[in-house]
């Protein structure tokens, strides 16, 4: 694939300097024959042959840059989460993959393979599309370079985007909003999003934004060749329409569940797929856009970004209006659109739902969906009663209240609780109360680990009883012998 960077030339280093080469003999990497390699002469240059067996010193011929360093990080780091995988061990403990993979992206041949598609239902039907891992690995060489220029753009629009960043989360955007509510008592709070943010990305638009802010924001630790490199890559990402090869894992007939501008399948030269990491980065950049343009109003008002969701609490509702006003323009010039009914304006009194939290100037509480997941969850465990689905179940059940600990919802994780110890899981699961958060455990004698243990007790057992009989057998036969 062509990309804007093929036409620029890269300068090449200077041969001339020879004042780090040691001086005298030193071999060439070209033979003469089985016995006889080349030898070079420093600093003469002189090429000759000479017999293998003599110990001249060995130069190597150019010096290796950062690309193959950065992509043996970036499967460390890719294959971290992913180990349980089969095409993921494949790739991770075959080395030839990492330097095949090195060699299209130097040589600019590089293309991504086959995605992945399914469909999921909950909470609502989405499309998502799965890379490779050979792909994932390249996803991971170029996020640390899109993170370096992105953590610069949201420091500068004052840290009011919370998505897909360290140190920031869902619950660090609610708590924003919630100091936001104390700093306006008597003021409004609004929120809105932008209809099927994600498949109505136009790609070429996202990364010109990118490269614009890359220029302003220089990423560090990156020389100009690996800049070049890397946006080259990045281009690469972008522009790759995954719909052309994939193989769908989820009947045809879930695609007909999934509203037209949330699927990628007939929206040329638009979307970003989701499931893929640098999607939600580059997703985030766009967006910071739409933030410093509101910011650049300089209205009476405080904004809280979580990917596509804006939160903004103003003094009154005349902000609002002219910061959805400034919103449309600014969205429009990117291809977007907010969506048309999900606004919300209330008196900050009322209080605002936002990321699954109900959030209110002096608490906070779980959304009630969130629970019903959670019920719905629990029920389905008891359904199927194991104990393998008891592990699972506690995993579920410490994720959902993790979510919930940070609210007021300690009656509800008892209830919770109590759903499950009603069940026949009593028998592996117990729960302690740490500090206001209830936590599920499975009891000492089930746990997998415990569980090993005692089968190769029981094997010991059994060997050293068949070697007592073995032992008691030989002295009988060897007194019968003797007698």
């Amino acid at each position: 694939m062509e990309t804007p960077l093929d036409n620029q030339v890269t300068p090449t280093a200077s041969l001339d300097d020879h004042s780090t080469l040691p001086t005298g003999n030193s071999w060439s990497c070209q033979q003469n024959n089985a016995n006889n390699a080349y030898y070079v002469t420093i600093p003469s240059a002189n090429v000759n042959n000479n017999n293998k067996n003599n110990t001249y010193a060995v130069v190597p011929v150019a010096e290796s840059d950062r690309l193959l360093d950065l992509l043996f990080e970036a499967e460390s780091d890719c294959w971290r989460n992913k180990k349980r995988r089969f095409d993921a061990a494949r790739f991770h403990y075959n080395l030839k993959e990492v330097f095949d993979l090195e060699d299209k992206i130097r040589n600019h041949i590089y293309v991504p393979g086959t995605s992945v598609c399914f469909v999921l239902n909950y909470p609502r039907y989405r499309e998502v599309f799965a890379a490779k891992y050979r792909d994932r690995v390249g996803h991971h060489l170029v996020a640390p370079f899109i993170l370096s220029v992105s953590e610069k753009v949201h420091e500068h629009n004052g840290n009011i985007s919370h998505g897909n960043r360290c140190n920031h989360s869902a619950q660090t955007a609610a708590e924003k909003i919630q100091k936001n509510l104390r700093e306006y008592p008597d003021g409004v709070v609004a929120t809105m999003d932008v209809s099927g943010f994600f498949m109505n990305i136009v790609r070429s638009m996202a990364y010109d934004v990118f490269v614009d802010f890359s220029k302003k924001f220089v990423p560090t630790g990156y020389s100009d060749d690996e800049v070049t490199e890397l946006l080259r890559l990045l281009y690469i990402f972008i522009m790759h329409d995954p719909t052309s090869d994939c193989l769908r894992h989820s009947p045809i007939s879930a695609w007909n569940n999934v509203a037209k501008n949330k699927s990628l399948f007939g929206n040329d030269g638009k979307g970003l797929p989701i499931g893929n990491f640098y999607s939600q980065l580059i997703a985030n950049l766009v967006l910071a856009v739409w933030g410093m343009a509101i910011l650049a109003l300089g209205l009476d008002c405080k904004i809280t970004q979580f990917v596509d969701d804006m939160c903004i609490v103003a003094a009154n509702a005349d902000i609002i209006r002219k910061v959805r006003e400034e919103s449309e323009r600014v969205l429009s010039s990117l291809g977007l659109t907010l969506h048309p009914t999900k606004f919300y304006i209330q008196p900050v009194r009322h209080g605002v739902q936002f990321c699954g939290r109900v959030i209110y100037a002096d608490r906070m509480y779980i959304g009630n969906r969130t629970v019903r997941a959670c019920k719905n969850s629990i029920r389905l465990a008891i359904e199927h009663c194991s104990l393998e689905n008891a592990y699972k179940l506690q995993c579920s059940f410490n994720s959902y209240v993790g979510f919930m600990c940070h609210c007021r919802s300690y009656n509800i994780q008892k209830m919770l609780m109590q759903m499950v110890l009603d069940s026949d899981y009593k028998k592996w699961l117990y729960f302690e109360d740490r500090k206001g958060k209830i936590v599920c455990e499975v009891k000492n004698e089930y746990k997998p680990k415990n569980i090993r243990i005692k089968e190769l007790h029981e094997i010991r057992e059994y060997q050293k009883l068949y070697e007592y009989e073995y032992s008691s057998k030989s002295k009988c036969s060897t007194e019968q012998r003797a007698a």
